[in-house]
């Protein structure tokens, strides 16, 4: 895993993820390792499209351990959170992996804005 120099950074680009969420813990996005990149996410929304209450879970995976960044998040029904804004971004290293999941499978939506850098 190494650490990226930003100043040296030659290539930025911004993009935008969506995944249906499931009950086990699924890569939203992943740095894979020798990428010599920075993944930055930027935000994370999480739609609840169901007629009742979910739980949803984010983590960053890293040498095969989830470390929780949110646990147990309540999503009404119809109700989109945010679970990263703007203002809290979380710069993810090489081989490292976001992965989320819900209690309930196919009721919430993710919409992931993140950068790579490199």
């Amino acid at each position: 895993m190494t650490t990226l120099n930003l100043f040296n950074a030659a290539t930025f680009y911004a993009n935008t993820a969506y995944l249906s969420l499931g009950l086990t813990p699924t890569d939203v996005l992943s740095n894979s390792t020798g990428s010599n990149q920075l993944l930055k996410v930027n935000n994370l929304l999480m739609t609840n499209y169901s007629s009742s209450y979910v739980f949803a879970n984010v983590s960053v995976s890293r040498s095969s351990t989830l470390y929780p960044i949110v646990g147990n998040m309540t999503i009404p029904p119809g109700a989109t959170i945010v679970a990263l804004g703007k203002d809290t971004p979380i710069p993810r290293q090489e081989g490292d992996a976001l992965q989320c999941y819900a209690n309930t499978a196919a009721s919430v939506n993710l919409t992931a804005g993140y950068e790579f850098m490199g």
